[in-house]
């Protein structure tokens, strides 16, 4: 009995969880900013404009993961975006659910160039076009920090 008690607060404790954290695009510089952080993880973010060689150039929040510990994480969050203050998906079944695996004393970070870490890249706007459903915020929800 009293092993499966210390088992059940292992499990508790084996895991983080972080409030949401609202992101203004506006407010978003081209220079990495922790955005929050949790168990020894930091999340910051940047804006950037995409200059693709095929095909529309795009402005997008890069994400950078910063893991302080001495053990590999992983790091589980939800993306909601909103434009005009109205979340366009708050209510979809997993498409804005990322998963993000960083090793010990590791700092992995989005880049335009580089589809490696996609899932640490959102979408704002179209660069030189008209994009009437511009993102002005984003949110980062229900953060999970996991061995």
């Amino acid at each position: 009995m009293k092993s499966k008690l210390l088992l059940a607060v292992a499990c508790i404790f084996s895991f983080s969880i972080s409030f949401a954290q609202s992101v203004e695009i506006s407010n978003l510089s081209t220079e990495w900013e922790e955005i929050t952080s949790v168990d020894g993880i930091s999340i910051s973010a940047k804006i950037a404009d995409c200059d693709f060689n095929i095909g529309y150039d795009e402005q997008r929040v890069l994400l950078q993961i910063k893991n302080s510990n001495s053990s590999n994480k992983i790091v589980q969050f939800d993306v909601n975006r909103y434009s005009n203050d109205q979340c366009l998906n708050c209510n979809s079944n997993g498409e804005n659910h990322r998963i993000v695996r960083v090793q010990a004393n590791q700092t992995i970070s989005a880049e335009c160039a580089r589809e490696e870490y996609i899932e640490m890249q959102v979408y704002v706007k179209f660069v030189s076009r008209e994009t009437p459903d511009a993102l002005n915020k984003i949110e980062l929800q229900n953060i999970i920090v996991t061995n």
